[in-house]
């Protein structure tokens, strides 16, 4: 959260201004998360293999940090947040039934937050099928295909990518594949 240093781009505040670059401080709980996760899963095995108490502990501190990101709003981060700990909780051995009990609570809540909010409606519909309106809502993702069908398996070259001039209005963001 950046309250009142926070600078707001897109109707969400999560970036803080620093000279000429902004920087998404979400982006550090993403490194931070998975650096905890790993920790914890090495620490406490043996606790997260053999008992519900070892995998919920770290799924409360998940849940708090979501709940903190959600509030700016940022639903991409806290998919990606969720999906990486329940991820790394498999690999770190949390029983299967555990594991599917986690996935699946996840899965209700994304869709639960999807539904409630007719902005993130538009966003899963428009990414799951940006032709239906490549001029509008789906028009970043729509030129982001059209990049990667230019450049078919080799791509074009670094820097030879012509989508990226005018055609895709936030390439800085998350489109650095297609650029």
């Amino acid at each position: 959260m950046v309250p009142g240093v926070g600078k707001t781009v897109n109707g969400a505040t999560r970036w803080v201004a620093l000279g000429p670059f902004n920087l998404q401080t979400s982006e550090f709980m993403k490194l931070i998360m998975v650096v905890y996760m790993s920790g914890y899963l090495v620490r406490r095995q043996a606790e997260v293999v053999h008992t519900l108490w070892g995998v919920i502990k770290p799924i409360i501190l998940l849940v708090l940090v979501a709940a903190v990101l959600m509030w700016q709003p940022d639903f991409g981060t806290t998919m990606v947040l969720m999906l990486t700990a329940v991820g790394l909780l498999f690999l770190g051995g949390a029983p299967l039934w555990q594991f599917m009990l986690l996935l699946g609570s996840a899965g209700l809540a994304a869709v639960i937050l999807v539904l409630i909010s007719p902005y993130r409606m538009a966003r899963v519909t428009s990414f799951l099928d940006p032709w239906a309106d490549p001029l509008n809502s789906g028009y970043q993702l729509s030129q982001a295909l059209i990049a990667f069908g230019r450049g078919e398996w080799t791509g074009v070259g670094l820097g030879n990518g012509i989508q990226k001039q005018f055609y895709l209005p936030e390439a800085h963001t998350d489109f650095l594949m297609a650029v």
